[in-house]
């Protein structure tokens, strides 16, 4: 009797706090409402046109940012964001000149997790954003967000479970990884930060192991 109580009592555990890393989902919305972590590339160096770092990585407010295989020779362009037709946020953003054959790597500087993530994003040539977020290199969501080309969007994620997230434009069925032409403009990267287990999980956690401990501690009746 006592064995099996133990044992309803951890799998309770386990499960209230697996509850507390649930698998991430897209939310085109502007759900961040007061982020921890923000990379809006205000501080990027440049020479008053593209990004002096080459393909990066970029870091600003705890988020890096870096191209993966990029043209060779083909520089970020930064100040895509001074035109009214182009504009993100702010004077400066994160675009390769002309577009090239790789795509964007977001990550949190220290190799956290994410909690949630959301961008905006101009995609030019093909409107889609293709997308493909990872746990220590481990794909766990991956899709497509069919958007205008050319118009100012949003995508992001939540629920965490994923510390790296790749983005790039291409069209509606196509691989993010064929090598194909990519034109994706991003800014205004924002995060709540690292996952952790909600308190209310927690707390439940805590009772279920303290009911285990009590069950250990019971002497069987005289």
């Amino acid at each position: 009797m006592r064995s099996s109580l133990k044992l309803v009592l951890f799998v309770t555990a386990i499960g209230f706090y697996g509850s507390a890393f649930s698998a991430p989902v897209l939310n085109s919305n502007d759900f961040i409402s007061s982020p921890a972590l923000f990379n809006g590339f205000e501080n990027i160096p440049n020479d008053g046109t593209f990004f002096t770092g080459g393909a990066g990585p970029y870091s600003e407010g705890g988020i890096s940012v870096r191209q993966i295989n990029g043209d060779s020779g083909n520089d970020i362009w930064v100040t895509i964001a001074l035109y009214p037709n182009l504009a993100t946020e702010g004077n400066y953003a994160w675009y390769p000149n002309g577009g090239d054959n790789g795509y964007t790597q977001i990550t949190r500087v220290g190799g956290f997790d994410f909690s949630d993530i959301s961008l905006i994003f101009r995609a030019f040539g093909s409107g889609n954003v293709l997308y493909d977020l990872l746990d220590d290199g481990v794909s766990v969501l991956s899709g497509e967000y069919a958007y205008q080309s050319g118009l100012l969007g949003r995508i992001g994620f939540q629920g965490g479970g994923f510390d790296e997230v790749r983005l790039r434009s291409g069209p509606l069925g196509s691989d993010l990884y064929d090598g194909s032409h990519n034109a994706l403009d991003i800014d205004s990267i924002k995060s709540d930060g690292q996952s952790v287990p909600e308190p209310a999980s927690v707390a439940l956690l805590g009772i279920a192991l303290a009911g285990i401990g009590a069950v250990r501690r019971k002497k069987p009746a005289q």
